[in-house]
């Protein structure tokens, strides 16, 4: 990289064209062998199809029919099991490899092994060929591997004349000697591109030399100028080209040269005659120092006993010319100072003694205000738990009447109930003098059917033998039927007894009826008298709510009031302590008084300033409590 910045532009041109000349032939190349590859792929797949069709043709002209018989494959009368003349004769033909399977093995090949004997016997081994033909039933092209070197290889089935696949025709060429031939090809045509990359490349450089010679001149020439050789002549000025216009430029930037060093001369004579004007000016410069230094000496002072608060404090020298407005500006704001701090002390005499006046009135108007909240705090606090008690007795009211009138309802229901039970033992005892009318029917058909069975009885007696058996079941319906009277009589003597006892209850259940209807009555009165406690309890709760709630209002306003009052104290005190310091810092400043016996005391025995002066130095301000 360093030897490429440190090369001449002719140099840097022939080697970037080099380089652009090589990657236009890599590029070209590359394109070749892309275009080469695609031709021989297309040339392997041409060839091959032309072996498949000659093998075929070999094949079939020993027989249009294939089949597999006694374990062996056959093309007509032709055994095609170990006949190597065929795949042999269809090497001579068309080159290559050829194989024949029988199923997935081979029968005939000319494919060797490694000791040179043919591979005949040996499987397809597993993969895409295998499952193309065996899985699929499909043709397979492509390359493959044929016994450890890759084959393009075209696979066929042969099928019977049922159409099942009973062997395999297979031919292929060896991929090596395809790409061989690739790569001699390609390595004549790298060859021949380099060779033609040089010979472009030496020509060029030799062309960019003669080209850009005119540039090393102007180089040579531009490093004479920059040294400040401006009598260098500059060559190419008439070319018409890119060249001439550098030229140009350069005697351009010669003529700039010159002018700028004649440039260079008449400013250094304007210098010589600028040095001797400020000589002159310099003594001039000293007097009107001179005359600044007494200005600034007698503004000095006077700033000095202005810092030190005397404001009697005024400017006696005099000033000349344009320094004597600043001695009657200076006298004249100091005069207006001295009345504002004559003004101060007069206004912070009055605000202190005001402030004083209104912190008392103020700190007594805070004590009465916080007597007047405790009261009302107080008051407050007795309201709030009589609202409570009459609350507690409002709720106690409600919760009474909403028991009473649980109980109404509840006496209401039982009423109803009482009514309902009522009903239903008088269905019960109509339901028990019916059933008692049906066990009278019973024991009459009872009656009846002993009857029919006695007759019975006496009718087989007469029948003599032959009415034996009709006599036996008489029996039997005799005895049925007093059993049945029998039954009939405790069930209607149970039937009296539970409409007995139905009647007593229903004697009892209105008994019943009539006491709870005079419950009801007593409590609609006791509801009457407890809602109108309650409702009295809750004015009364709402009325000690509206009073709670306007002395609590009051209290409000008097708490407002109290914390105004202690902030008016606070602001009276701030307002005291903040007159205090102004008082204690315009002590400090020593002013003309008109009347001497102000009360002020003075630091010391007074300055004497001039026929009818006095000073004096306040007092501290004493600070608020």
């Amino acid at each position: 990289m360093r030897i490429l910045r440190s090369a001449s532009l002719a140099q840097k041109i022939s080697v970037a064209n080099l380089i652009g000349l090589a990657v236009l032939a890599a590029v070209l190349l590359a394109l070749y062998q892309y275009a080469l590859s695609s031709y021989a792929n297309h040339q392997s797949q041409q060839r091959l199809s032309t072996t498949v069709a000659v093998a075929w043709d070999v094949l079939k002209r020993q027989g249009d029919d294939f089949r597999i018989s006694d374990g062996k494959i056959f093309a007509g009368a032709t055994e095609l099991n170990g006949r190597s003349d065929l795949v042999d004769h269809m090497y001579e033909l068309v080159g290559g490899v050829a194989t024949v399977f029988m199923g997935d093995v081979r029968v005939a090949t000319n494919v060797k092994n490694a000791d040179g004997s043919r591979a005949v016997g040996t499987a397809l081994a597993p993969g895409p060929v295998h499952d193309a033909l065996f899985k699929a039933g499909q043709s397979y092209r492509g390359e493959a591997d044929v016994l450890g070197r890759m084959y393009f290889t075209a696979y066929d089935p042969i099928r019977d004349k049922a159409g099942a696949m009973i062997g395999v025709l297979v031919v292929g060429q060896l991929e090596s000697e395809t790409h061989a031939q690739i790569a001699d090809i390609q390595t004549r045509a790298l060859s021949i591109a380099l060779l033609i990359v040089l010979c472009v490349g030496a020509a060029m450089l030799g062309l960019s030399s003669r080209m850009f010679a005119p540039l090393a001149q102007l180089r040579a020439t531009m490093t004479r100028i920059s040294s400040d050789d401006l009598d260098a002549t500059v060559r190419g000025v008439e070319r018409g080209d890119d060249i001439g216009d550098m030229a140009r430029t350069v005697g351009q930037f010669r003529l700039t040269a010159l002018e700028k060093a004649t440039l260079n001369r008449e400013n250094e004579r304007q210098r010589t005659a600028a040095e001797v004007e400020r000589a002159g000016a310099e003594s001039e410069r000293r007097r009107n120092e001179a005359e600044q230094t007494a200005v600034v000496a007698a503004l000095a002072s006077n700033l000095v006993k202005i810092a030190d608060c005397d404001l009697t404090a005024r400017i006696e020298v005099d000033f000349h010319g344009r320094y004597e407005q600043i001695k009657l500006d200076f006298n004249a704001a100091i005069a207006r100072l001295e009345e504002t701090i004559l003004s101060v002390v007069t206004g912070v005499r009055t605000i202190t003694a005001g402030s004083q006046e209104i912190a008392a009135a103020s700190d007594d108007l805070s004590r009465r205000t916080e007597q007047q909240a405790s009261s009302l705090e107080e008051s407050t606090a007795a309201l709030r738990e009589l609202e409570g008690d009459v609350d507690k007795t409002a709720k106690s009211a409600t919760k009474t009447k909403d028991a009473i009138t649980l109980a109404k309802a509840g006496a209401d229901e039982s009423i109803a109930v009482v009514r309902q039970a009522s009903a239903a033992m008088d269905r019960i005892l109509g339901s028990s003098q019916h059933v008692a009318q049906i066990i009278g029917v019973i024991d009459e058909i009872a009656f009846q059917t002993n009857l029919l069975a006695l007759n019975a009885g006496v009718e087989a007696a007469r029948a003599g033998s032959a009415g034996s058996g009709f006599a036996v079941v008489a029996s039997e319906v005799r005895i049925l039927a007093q059993r049945s009277t029998e039954a009939a009589k405790e069930i209607k003597g149970l039937i009296s007894q539970s409409a007995s006892d139905v009647s007593k209850g229903v004697e009892l259940v209105g008994a019943t009826g009539e006491a709870f209807a005079r419950i009801k009555d007593q409590i609609s009165i006791i509801d009457g008298g407890v809602a109108e406690i309650a409702g009295r309890a809750v004015e009364q709760s709402l009325t000690i709510k509206q009073v709670n709630l306007a002395i609590f209002e009051i209290d409000q306003t008097t708490q407002q009031n109290a914390s105004m009052a202690e902030e008016a104290t606070a602001a009276c005190q701030s307002l005291a302590q903040a007159s205090g310091q102004l008082a204690h810092t315009v002590r400090e400043f020593i002013i003309r008084e008109p009347d001497v016996d102000s009360g002020l005391e003075g630091r010391g025995a007074p300055r004497s300033k001039g026929a009818g002066k006095a000073t004096a130095h306040f007092t501290r301000v004493p600070r608020a409590a």
